[in-house]
Parts: C-alpha cells; sequence; structure tokens
C-alpha cells in the first residue's frame, strides 16, 4: 500500500504517526489498485505494516462502495480492515447500513456488518 500525510513522526523504531490529510491507497496481491482511504490521522507499525487510522475515516473501494467511521484497524498480515466502533456503508445500489463493528477485506466486497441497520430505496418483500 502507498501511504502519505501532510505531517510524519517516529514515536520510536517500531511506531510512525501521521498527522494530517492521511491518504493510504491500497492493493490486491496482483498489485491493481482496490481502494482508497481517508483519515485525520494514523498510527502505523513499522515493523508488521499494521496500521490504526482515525479521524474521520473514509474508505472509497474502486468498484464504488463506502465505508465511513471514527476509526479503523489494518491488519496486514491477514489483509482485514476492522473496528468496533459505528460505521456507515453505502453500497453500489445506494443502500446505507449502518452498525456497530465492521470487518472486510481491503476492497469492501467481503465485509461483515455487525449490529446493523440501514436504509433502502428499494421494495423490500411485500412492503414497498
Amino acid at each position: 500500500s502507498d501511504v502519505c500525510s501532510s505531517d510524519l513522526k517516529y514515536e520510536n523504531q517500531k511506531m510512525a504517526h501521521l498527522i494530517g490529510a492521511v491518504n493510504i491507497d491500497f492493493y490486491n496481491d496482483r498489485g491493481q489498485h482496490v481502494s482508497h482511504l481517508l483519515a485525520d490521522t494514523a498510527d502505523v507499525n513499522i515493523q508488521n505494516n499494521n496500521l490504526t487510522a482515525i479521524g474521520h475515516v473514509v474508505i472509497r473501494s474502486d468498484s464504488g462502495m463506502v465505508l465511513e467511521t471514527s476509526i479503523i484497524n489494518w491488519n496486514n498480515q491477514y489483509e482485514m480492515l476492522s473496528t468496533e466502533d459505528t460505521v456507515r456503508f453505502t453500497s453500489l445500489e445506494q443502500d446505507t447500513l449502518y452498525g456497530i463493528g465492521f470487518d472486510s477485506d481491503v476492497d469492501l466486497s467481503n465485509g461483515r456488518i455487525y449490529r446493523p441497520w440501514g436504509v433502502t430505496g428499494r421494495g423490500f418483500g411485500g412492503f414497498d
């Protein structure tokens, strides 16, 4: 993944703290760009490339799905995003799903929202 921000501070040999306009591009195992993350700050473990993005976090997949939250973790070994915080997820069909807790792969295609609720503009069964 590619990472940039307006300021970088090294806390020690293991951690870096990115401050201001954090931009992270994620790629799949074939090197194709799959999503982009924006956040106010991020803490990066330099040894394993795990990170925690904090503040106004928005992840947009290249396919058009959007996840918004206040904090999210990236586990580089398992290539998984996760949070225990409140999330807002907008699907390709423009459905808006909310929940508390979320995990997914980096392109948001195989995600799970915990404690969900939502809004859809489509009909639902016999209730239109």
